[in-house]
């Protein structure tokens, strides 16, 4: 499934199969999986590249380095901070650390991604208990998606799967005799 059909932050979402709703969800949980993915080789990335950064980590503590080659950042891998942030309206600018802000922007885009994977897949699962309650067969369902996450499923007994609409036909093609002219 494509990134741009999966990727609704927040709104509502109509399926007429429980089957169209897992492949949803399942195409969110790749996307995210994907993303995550894609952001952890960038911060191993930077990580290695950088000079050493001031982290959260206290100072007696060894900072975990990654083995050449790994792009993933390991568990429990110290967060930089930067002290170089300046509020400008609603945002957070950073003209002094880059590498650093850059790292700890990371992160957090890193954990987010990973905690909206394991949300797809929760909701996945949580789609295997459907059998256990009554839902009438030709009915729709709303799912309600709230910043990339699955939060809630509305069955619609109101407005039910559309049928199909055959149209079979026989056409014939008759020939007219030539006219004659005199």
């Amino acid at each position: 499934m494509q990134a741009e059909s999966t990727h609704l932050l927040s709104g509502l979402k109509r399926f007429y199969s429980i089957d169209q709703i897992r492949s949803y969800i399942n195409g969110l949980s790749e996307f995210y999986e994907n993303e995550a993915s894609r952001y952890g080789d960038w911060l191993g990335d930077l990580l290695r590249k950088a000079p050493p950064v001031e982290t959260e980590a206290p100072e007696k503590e060894k900072k975990p380095k990654l083995p050449k080659g790994k792009s993933k950042v390991p568990k429990g891998a110290p967060k930089p901070t930067s002290k170089g942030w300046i509020k400008i309206g609603s945002i957070q600018v950073n003209t002094n650390e880059p590498t650093t802000g850059s790292a700890e922007v990371l992160f957090e885009v890193l954990e987010e991604f990973k905690l909206k994977h394991s949300k797809a897949k929760e909701a996945l699962q949580s789609l295997d208990n459907l059998t256990n309650i009554s839902i009438p067969e030709n009915a729709s369902y709303l799912l309600y998606v709230k910043e990339g996450l699955v939060e809630r499923l509305i069955v619609d007994v109101q407005k039910t799967k559309p049928t199909k609409f055959d149209f079979t036909a026989n056409f014939a093609v008759i020939q007219k005799a030539a006219e004659t002219s005199a």
